[in-house]
């Protein structure tokens, strides 16, 4: 399987990289790619489709579509979905992503308002997507480390069986 992943955090020491570390881990035996969202210009849509599009944005859009699944891990911010992670994924709605499988986990203090804004934009950008393919690690910060292994047992366990869900 080849996995695309993409954090919707950039801040330093985030839990939703850490939770992609751990993924990574998990799937040690696949294929992985990580795409760095702050390397996308702002989205304009008169670029979306045309003979400019930035060529960061094609490479991506390749990626994507080479993929077997998209795999997001992103906090919750002022009740939503982060800035950089909904320009991203502006970006990469295209015909290589059609029907694309994505999978979400939100490592965030809450994590609802975002879940139930992913699902709705992903689902619009018709992506595929199901609920069960989110997961909600409340408190994450506590319960992951910077590298990938889990504090808390309870979290490692949940965690383990979302992502063996997801390998066909």
């Amino acid at each position: 399987m080849k996995i695309l992943s993409i954090s919707g955090s950039i801040r330093q020491g985030s839990s939703n990289a850490a939770l992609l570390r751990a993924a990574k881990n998990f799937f040690h035996h696949h294929e992985w790619h990580s795409f760095d969202l702050q390397e996308l210009p702002y989205f304009d849509p008169d670029l979306q489709y045309s003979v400019d599009t930035p060529a960061i944005v094609t490479s991506l859009r390749i990626l994507a579509g080479q993929c077997d699944l998209i795999l997001i891990s992103t906090p919750e911010y002022a009740h939503g979905v982060p800035g950089l992670l909904k320009n991203g994924l502006e970006w990469l709605f295209c015909e290589h992503t059609m029907k694309k499988p994505v999978a979400v986990i939100i490592g965030s203090a809450q994590g609802e308002w975002a879940r139930d804004q992913l699902l709705e934009i992903l689902k619009t950008m018709d992506f595929t997507i199901v609920p069960e393919n989110f997961l909600l690690i409340q408190g994450a910060r506590t319960k992951v480390r910077s590298d990938g292994s889990f504090t808390d047992e309870d979290t490692k366990v949940k965690f383990e069986k979302f992502c063996q869900t997801l390998t066909p």
